[in-house]
């Protein structure tokens, strides 16, 4: 049994590291897609979350950036980023039990960070949605 349970935790561990991997990877494209000029340049770290989690994080991204515009007056600008925000929280339900990944790719020189961005991948390796900060 104790050998059993060791074996079933190693396999759920390479499943696991796998999966990261298959998200670093999609990440790594989109940011060639995006036009960075070396992604091998960034350091990446992966984490598996439900759907629900980053579906959720990108409405409240969207939902912030419609506070910066209506604070500036683009109220037509806000109305389009709150509904964003709708179609995310709708798509969180719908996705709730589903494995996506959270990457985040770091710029590092001399241990600090330069440039951070945050990408969103779903089920099927799919870069849904990204932030990029500096």
């Amino acid at each position: 049994m104790k050998r059993f349970l060791i074996t079933l935790s190693f396999a759920s561990l390479l499943i696991a590291c796998g999966q990261n991997s298959a998200h670093i990877d999609a990440a790594k494209n989109k940011l060639a897609e995006l036009g960075v000029s070396d992604p091998g340049k960034y350091e990446y770290k992966a984490s598996e979350v439900s759907g629900l989690d980053v579906y959720k994080k990108i409405a409240t991204k969207y939902t912030n950036q419609s506070h910066d515009l209506k604070d500036i007056g683009d109220y037509e600008g806000a109305s389009k980023k709150i509904e964003e925000s709708n179609k995310n929280l709708t798509l969180a339900e719908a996705n709730k039990d589903k494995k996506f990944g959270i990457v985040n790719a770091y710029e590092l020189a001399a241990g600090d960070t330069l440039h951070k961005i945050i990408l969103y991948v779903d089920d099927k390796n799919t870069v849904i949605d990204f932030e990029n900060l500096k």
